[in-house]
């Protein structure tokens, strides 16, 4: 072999070897991504948590934690339909959990579809009864519906769930029985 050959051979294996060490320093999987996206929440910057996540899913789209945080992020950044599409996969891939359904209502309750809300505050209360918060949103939500008595249940079912703000609302609207 001529010193030129063996010039190459090495110069390629050097090539070789630092682009393994530069693909080292870069998120190679999708819970790296994610991990990257949880730091980028944790300083408050919602863009890159956003790629990150987005980077995450194209990897894993069955990282159903991935969906659920991009929702989150989707919401700080505004960004309300692309938030519900996260929670609807979130919920499409994993239907058990109540914060899914407990966090899709807050965003539709944010956008005055109130009915929606309602629903998915039920269908959180159906997974984890023992949760004051959305007893105590829904009944929120009955009151601007007009719907006093199903608002006075569920606001005494908060209370009774250690949901104090609901002892205030019980004096204004609810009559003593």
């Amino acid at each position: 072999m001529d010193f030129a050959m063996k010039s190459q051979r090495i110069l390629f294996l050097l090539f070789c070897f630092m682009m393994n060490i530069i693909e080292r320093n870069y998120a190679q999987t999708a819970k790296e991504f994610f991990s990257l996206a949880m730091k980028n929440i944790e300083q408050s910057d919602y863009t890159s948590a956003e790629k990150n996540f987005t980077l995450s899913i194209q990897l894993d789209s069955f990282f159903t934690e991935a969906y659920y945080n991009r929702a989150f992020v989707r919401d700080e950044l505004k960004d309300f339909k692309g938030a519900l599409m996260d929670y609807d996969r979130a919920i499409y891939l994993n239907p058990y959990d109540a914060g899914f359904y407990y966090n899709r209502a807050l965003i539709k309750e944010s956008l005055n579809n109130f009915q929606e809300a309602v629903t998915d505050y039920s269908e959180s209360i159906s997974r984890k009864p023992d949760n004051s918060s959305p007893w105590f949103n829904r009944g929120l939500i009955y009151l601007k519906l007009n719907d006093s008595e199903k608002a006075c249940f569920d606001f005494r079912k908060a209370l009774e769930l250690g949901e104090k703000d609901a002892s205030a609302l019980i004096k204004i609207h609810c009559k003593k029985r």
